[in-house]
């Protein structure tokens, strides 16, 4: 952002930013109905699979983008160098990750919850 100007804040701060806060938002409500199910509102069901299917949606929109325009528009535009700090900063948060387990620890409960809902 400090190195992009105007359209850069516009298109990261304004504009996928705000996604985040959307997503935050889809959580909220969905954490909400499952406490509403589970106090015996099973109407709050359909709310359930809305904020589910809006909160994939969003992030299936939201990787699209970040791959295909924001990471296109810094590739285009920022110096080489701050393309490599920007990579090795991603580099050394993916190896933190790792060391914590934390890609396995979501990896397990996709396969608990496909195990559990599938059948």
């Amino acid at each position: 952002v400090n190195h992009l100007g105007k359209i850069g804040d516009n298109l990261i701060i304004r504009g996928m930013l705000v996604e985040h806060d959307f997503g935050r938002l889809y959580m909220q409500n969905l954490l909400a109905a499952m406490d509403r199910v589970k106090a015996g509102d099973n109407d709050s069901k359909i709310d359930i699979i809305a904020n589910a299917v809006g909160y994939a949606d969003l992030l299936t929109r939201h990787i699209a983008k970040e791959d295909e325009v924001v990471y296109q528009y810094g590739a285009n535009n920022l110096p080489v160098e701050i393309m490599e700090e920007i990579d090795k900063k991603s580099e050394k948060f993916e190896e933190e990750a790792r060391k914590l387990g934390i890609q396995e620890k979501y990896l397990r409960l996709v396969e608990e919850l496909e195990a559990k809902y599938e059948g």
